[in-house]
C-alpha cells in the first residue's frame, strides 16, 4: 500500500506537472499566436500606412510632373510663338570671332552711306534672317526701288550666283522667311551674325547687303522742295571717263536718259552699263539735269 500510494502520488505529481506544462505550452502558444496576430495586424497597418505614404508621394510626384510638363509646354508654346514671329537663328560662336576680325573692313560697320539711317529706339522690321533695325528713307518709293536695282546690278565681287540667290531671299514674300535658314544651308551660305545683311560662302567670300535691299523702310521722310524750275537754256559741260573727256551741249531740262544716250554714242558703252556722278551724287533716270545743279563748264564722271 505504501509503495502503491507513493507511486500514485508520483504519478499524480507527474500528471499535474504535465498538465501544468501543457497549460504553459498552450498559454505560450496562445501568446505566440496573439503576438503573431498582433504582428500581422501591425504589419498590415504598416503596409497600409506605407502604401498611403507611397500613394501620397506618387501623387505628389505626379502633380509635380504635371506642373513641370505644363511649364515645359507653356515655354514651348512661347518659344513656338516667338519663333513664328522672328524665327530666331543661333549664331555660331566662331562667327563672333570672325566678326571681330572682319569688323574694320565691313561696309555695314564703317561706311555711313552703305545703309539708310536707322530709327532711334528698338524698332525692328522683318522676320527671321531678315530681322533688323528699321530705317528711314529720304527718297521716294520709286527712287528706292531704283536704288535697289542699281545695287543688285552692280555686284562684281564674289560669286554672281550667290548674289542672285541672296537677291531671291531678300525678295521672298512675307511669311516664307522660315525657309531661309534651310535654303542658306543647302547652298552652303552662312549668316555672320544672324541676319542676311552679312553672309559668307564656303570659300570664305563675304557678301554685304544694305538694309534698304532687305526690308521696306519704317517711314518715308521726304524733304519738301521749294526749288523753282529754272528757265530753259542750253548748257555746255564735260563728261569724263578715265583719260577721255568730251564736251556735251544739252538743254538744262534734258532727262538723264538723254544724257546717257549721248554718252553711249561717244564712249561706245551700253546704256544699261552707264553710271554718271556729279557732286558726289549719281544721276538717276527720270530726273532733269538742272536738279543736279549742272551748269556750264561742269565735269561729270562716268563709271
Amino acid at each position: 500500500m505504501g509503495c502503491t500510494g507513493q507511486k500514485f502520488i508520483c504519478y499524480n505529481t507527474k500528471r499535474k506537472r504535465h498538465i501544468f506544462q501543457n497549460s504553459n505550452n498552450e498559454i505560450n502558444n496562445l501568446q505566440n499566436n496573439n503576438n503573431i496576430n498582433q504582428i500581422k495586424e501591425n504589419t498590415q497597418k504598416n503596409i497600409k500606412i506605407e502604401e498611403e505614404l507611397i500613394n501620397k508621394e506618387e501623387l505628389k510626384e505626379i502633380n509635380n510632373n504635371i506642373e513641370e510638363n505644363k511649364n515645359i509646354i507653356n515655354n514651348e508654346v512661347e518659344e513656338d510663338s516667338k519663333d513664328s514671329e522672328d524665327y530666331n537663328y543661333n549664331i555660331p560662336l566662331g562667327n563672333l570671332e570672325m566678326y571681330r576680325s572682319l569688323s574694320p573692313y565691313l561696309q555695314t560697320k564703317n561706311n555711313p552711306n552703305f545703309n539708310f539711317p536707322e530709327v532711334e529706339g528698338d524698332k525692328y522690321v522683318g522676320k527671321g534672317l531678315r530681322r533688323m533695325k528699321g530705317y528711314i528713307s529720304k527718297i521716294s518709293k520709286d527712287e528706292l526701288e531704283k536704288r535697289r536695282i542699281a545695287f543688285w546690278g552692280t555686284r562684281v565681287e564674289g560669286n554672281a550666283q550667290v548674289w542672285d540667290f541672296l537677291k531671291e531671299l531678300c525678295e521672298l514674300p512675307i511669311g516664307e522667311e522660315k525657309n531661309m535658314t534651310a535654303m542658306l544651308e543647302a547652298n552652303e551660305i552662312t549668316p555672320l551674325l544672324g541676319c542676311i545683311n552679312v553672309t559668307y560662302d564656303k570659300s570664305g567670300e563675304i557678301y554685304e547687303i544694305p538694309n534698304y535691299c532687305i526690308n521696306d523702310p519704317v517711314l518715308y521722310d521726304l524733304p519738301e522742295t521749294h526749288v523753282k524750275k529754272p528757265k530753259i537754256k542750253e548748257i555746255s559741260f564735260f563728261a569724263r571717263k578715265g583719260a577721255k573727256q568730251i564736251n556735251i551741249k544739252l538743254s538744262n531740262n534734258c532727262l538723264v536718259e538723254k544724257l546717257k544716250e549721248n554718252i553711249s554714242e561717244n564712249f561706245e558703252i551700253k546704256i544699261e552699263n552707264i553710271r554718271i556722278f556729279f557732286g558726289g551724287k549719281e544721276l538717276k533716270n527720270g530726273n532733269e539735269l538742272w536738279m543736279y545743279k549742272i551748269s556750264d563748264d561742269c565735269v561729270i564722271i562716268i563709271l
